[in-house]
């Protein structure tokens, strides 16, 4: 009895020894993939803000880093343990996904799709506060969280976030009527669209 019990562990030990080598060169399976999407979500998340929301920046590149490494890891233990390219095309889509999600993330920044997503949450009550003197000042505008908020004479408004940014502070700007200027002070302006821009608040 004791002995098949020592043979016993023994199997399963080399089984659980056995079992990183072996999945090692596995195309990327449902946990692995529900990470990179979570990490993809979270990504867009950060850059709903100008300057990006910097803790969960930080953690999307982070696991970014991670995963990418694992998914490289993967594909090369594939490709030199299983046949070259043909391990890939057993499972091309898992295979695909990552790089394609990478890409589509990529270029959603690029092209501002997350701000404009969440300006568009934040437009009505922004110009609510812009047009209507009596309106309290706002704690929150769509998702964004604000520090402080003033009416800029001539009409519209600038909001300046909460906890977006590193070095500098970042705000958006409703200006209807004119184009903001710098005011001689360390702030500057980029547009987004319309009558909105960004504002850059250095420290």
């Amino acid at each position: 009895m004791q002995l098949d019990g020592a043979v016993d562990l023994d199997a399963a030990a080399g089984r659980l020894m056995n079992l990183p080598r072996r999945s090692l060169g596995d195309a990327p399976g449902r946990v692995f993939l529900t990470l990179v999407a979570a990490d993809a979500v979270l990504t867009l998340w950060a850059f709903t803000a100008p300057g990006v929301w910097f803790r969960p920046w930080l953690v999307a590149a982070s696991g970014w880093l991670v995963l990418g490494a694992l998914w490289a890891m993967r594909a090369g233990s594939a490709f030199r343990r299983n046949g070259g390219v043909s391990a890939w095309s057993r499972d091309a889509w898992r295979w695909l996904a990552v790089p394609l999600v990478a890409i589509a993330v990529t270029a959603m920044v690029e092209a501002g799709l997350p701000l404009r997503v969440a300006l568009i949450t934040a437009e009505p009550a922004m110009k609510r506060f812009a047009d209507d003197p009596q309106a309290a000042e706002p704690s929150h505008v769509g998702v964004y969280p604000l520090s402080w908020v003033d009416r800029r004479a001539g009409g519209g408004a600038e909001f300046l976030l909460d906890g977006a940014g590193f070095f500098d502070e970042y705000g958006i700007v409703y200006s209807p009527t004119s184009l903001p200027r710098s005011n001689g002070s360390n702030s500057r302006y980029e547009h987004i669209t319309g009558p909105w821009y960004v504002m850059i608040v250095g420290m």
